[in-house]
């Protein structure tokens, strides 16, 4: 692994990001236990700059140009200390989160909830395990000054893992501030260059945290494509990556409509409540989608048929649409996207919790171009935003 070595004395400064990700099955379903598989999307990330001034009073500050109606937070050593009296970090049960959160909770608004996220893998990861007093927490908390930019080019609250970016990106911040602090060599600071195997379980561990933080309930895929990137499936808090070398081209459209993850996933709780025998067929049907198309694409790269391969993704693309109609997540602009792109040959979904955001139309080496170019010219001019995208590529890294 590349290093260098800094003085201990200067300013830490470095950047991380990670990628956004799209769906391409098992929305929803992968809740009940079913398998989703999801891409990332390195042209949208998410970065944070991060300044580190060892021997400076103890603070803690973050930007949020992109991210927060208000733009800039800040806590001094009295304000962190405060929030974690008494607090026992060697404890990571749950009733040492719960009441970590129900402290900060008790401080911030509902919609400071990335707020809470922030500080709580702030502690989580910041403090040592023995920080279990107030003379301790307020020892390990001396000493340290952070700064925080954050930025991203992931719209927000259209399913393409803004808040799982956001958790994944700190995660990832706190992590190599922590690794540096901890990593002396004769009075100097190690710096390292990219992340090990354990660190970004850890990574992807503290951020899903931040995830339930946020939503309520998470399945932990957002944070895990975020984390890992490629292309993964994931099933009953498993995640699988499986390698594709050819480039699966898509297009991503936004519907410009927010929606509430968490109300879209309380209307399908709802349902499956309601009338269970049905629901499970229908969340069976979504799992033989995700299975076919997981099969298929794993079989991309090595195929003398790849034209009757994106026939059967397209095909199950459709059929997922209808799927999670059937359990009311659509929305009327989400299916004039699907109606425009079925009218030029081109199969089209919603993805991610529906009620509006984001839906994506798959592109084949076999679409034509022409067809694209219009099709993309009438989502336009109907009002929604559109672009052209690989899926896969890097997830979260070291970028200076």
């Amino acid at each position: 692994m590349n290093h260098h070595i800094e003085n201990i004395g200067k300013k830490m400064e470095f950047s991380v990001s990670c990628p956004g990700k799209v769906i391409l099955h098992g929305e929803h379903s992968v809740v009940y236990g079913r398998t989703a598989i999801a891409c990332s999307i390195s042209k949208l990330r998410t970065r944070v700059d991060v300044v580190v001034t060892p021997g400076s009073a103890t603070s803690l500050s973050v930007k949020l140009p992109d991210l927060l109606s208000c733009k800039h937070y800040s806590w001094s050593a009295s304000d962190l200390s405060y929030l974690v009296k008494d607090l026992n970090f060697e404890d990571k049960s749950k009733e040492m989160s719960s009441e970590l959160l129900s402290r900060l909770l008790g401080t911030y608004t509902e919609e400071e909830r990335g707020i809470v996220s922030l500080l709580f893998l702030y502690f989580s990861i910041i403090l040592p395990p023995h920080s279990t007093t107030k003379k301790s927490s307020k020892r390990a908390l001396q000493s340290l000054g952070i700064e925080l930019i954050l930025t991203s080019s992931i719209p927000i609250g259209a399913g393409l893992g803004s808040s799982a970016a956001y958790n994944v990106s700190l995660s990832a911040a706190f992590h190599l501030i922590k690794a540096r602090l901890s990593r002396k060599n004769g009075g100097l600071w190690y710096y390292k260059k990219s992340f090990n195997a354990m660190e970004l379980e850890s990574i992807c561990q503290n951020a899903f945290l931040g995830e339930c933080f946020m939503h309520g309930k998470a399945s932990g895929i957002d944070n895990s494509i975020c984390t890992y990137g490629g292309h993964l499936s994931f099933k009953t808090g498993k995640a699988v990556p499986f390698s594709l070398k050819s480039k699966l081209r898509i297009l991503l459209v936004d519907t410009k409509v927010s929606r509430n993850t968490k109300a879209l996933v309380g209307t399908v709780r709802e349902k499956v409540a309601l009338l269970p025998k049905v629901t499970a067929s229908i969340l069976e049907a979504m799992e033989r989608v995700s299975v076919e198309s997981l099969e298929n694409l794993k079989k991309m790269d090595h195929s003398d048929d790849k034209f009757k391969i994106y026939r059967k993704l397209e095909e199950l693309i459709s059929i997922n649409h209808e799927l999670l109609c059937a359990f009311g997540v659509s929305h009327p602009s989400l299916n004039k996207i699907v109606d425009s792109a079925n009218a030029y040959g081109i199969s089209a979904k919603m993805t991610g919790a529906g009620g509006g955001g984001f839906a994506l139309a798959l592109l084949t080496p076999f679409s034509d171009n022409e067809r694209i170019e219009r099709l993309k010219k009438e989502l336009v001019n109907c009002g929604f935003e559109c672009w052209e995208s690989e899926v896969g590529g890097e997830g979260v890294c070291i970028e200076s």
